[in-house]
């Protein structure tokens, strides 16, 4: 198989455009490295209701909360979705509520990947503009305080332009593994992964290590085997990707990528590991009020069929009522994942759950922090 991965990559490394140094993110001396990621935040939904400004303040609040209940968080990835573009009436509208939605990592450093929404259709704006507008909102997310987007980066055949890699290096700047973002298309774009995609990453792997690494793309990747050790729930059915490279899956295990991190499916937080190639494959909970669903948390029940879960951090949670207390919003089940990579310990990386679950109590409605059981990504 290594050969093979070898030959597909010389097949196409002429289709393959060479991108600009990577960008870098830097263990702390310890040798730790913590990911938080957001998912689904669907700023600027409804801006012009009462609802849809106020279920932004509650995004922004829970984002806020989750990452600071990570006092350590290193890295902050942004999983697609930020905004839903096809609300706003104009690119600067939109460009507006990307910029709230990425600006509650502060100054922690992060990168984004796009998802279906965040450069969908908007109204009375061309094709050309659409194509046009996908490249500004990249080069505009790189000039932001801690942003380790690039200003330019892989455009794929089927017009993906989100497609970089950022590089971990220790606090002494060796490089030690890869962080690999991919376009999956949506909105005008073809929900897909395309061959040259995947040829990029093979040879841009080849180009900076080959180091081991994690993925992120928006929408699910499609995978023909069984799925096993499962933790987390499926509050929905999956929605893949409609098309991606054969033995997509494989060639990302042969490349020592240990985990693809997606979101897309709102409901959904379950890691679990696909049975024809040991690859770990992870959904990221909806992070916001945001977007579709309020799928209720059976705190009591077994929604959560794990052993060793636990409560802490009581916060209170945003008012989300109107000054005539109309049209109010319902708490949503919302969370992060979080990654935490010990390369002191045989570069083993390990991920979990953190949510903020609504629970309704004789004081009134608290949020509770749910952490779940940790998942080693490893065979």
């Amino acid at each position: 198989m290594c050969g093979r991965v070898l030959l597909f990559a010389l097949w196409l490394t002429s289709s393959v455009a060479q991108e600009s140094t990577p960008s870098v993110v830097r263990l702390r001396p310890d040798g730790l490295l913590r990911l938080v990621i957001v998912s689904d935040q669907h700023f600027g939904e409804a801006p012009r209701t009462k609802w849809g400004p106020m279920q932004d303040l509650g995004s922004v609040w829970t984002a806020r909360q989750l990452l600071d209940s990570n006092t350590n968080t290193d890295f902050v990835v942004f999983l697609g979705d930020q905004v839903t573009a096809n609300n706003a009436r104009t690119y600067e509208e939109a460009e507006t509520q990307a910029f709230n939605a990425v600006g509650v990592a502060r100054d922690v450093p992060w990168a984004a990947v796009f998802g279906n929404h965040d450069t969908a259709e908007m109204a009375d704006i061309s094709e050309p503009e659409r194509a046009y507008w996908r490249h500004s909102l990249l080069a505009a997310l790189s000039t932001l305080l801690a942003s380790r987007v690039p200003g330019e980066a892989f455009t794929s055949s089927l017009g993906g332009v989100c497609n970089y890699v950022v590089v971990v290096e220790s606090f002494s700047g060796v490089p030690l593994a890869a962080l690999w973002f991919l376009d999956s298309g949506g909105g005008p774009l073809p929900e897909a992964i395309a061959e040259d995609q995947l040829a990029w990453l093979v040879e841009t792997n080849r180009r900076v290590g080959p180091l081991p690494g994690l993925l992120f793309q928006h929408i699910p990747p499609r995978h023909n085997g069984e799925l096993l050790n499962c933790l987390g729930t499926f509050d929905e059915e999956v929605t893949p990707v409609e098309s991606q490279p054969d033995d997509y899956l494989s060639i990302l295990r042969e490349l020592d990528i240990r985990g693809v991190f997606f979101g897309h499916d709102h409901g959904n937080d379950a890691c679990c590991q696909d049975a024809k190639t040991n690859l770990w494959l992870c959904f990221a909970r909806h992070s916001g009020f945001g977007g579709y669903t309020g799928y209720p948390l059976e705190v009591s029940g077994d929604a959560y069929d794990v052993t060793n879960a636990s409560w802490w951090a009581l916060v209170e949670p945003p008012i989300l009522c109107g000054p005539d207390s109309q049209n109010c919003i319902r708490p949503k089940v919302t969370g992060v994942r979080v990654v935490e990579w010990d390369f002191n310990d045989a570069s083993v990386p390990s991920t979990h759950l953190e949510l903020l679950v609504p629970s309704i109590v004789e004081s009134g409605e608290l949020a509770r922090i749910l952490r779940l059981d940790r998942v080693s990504l490893t065979d």
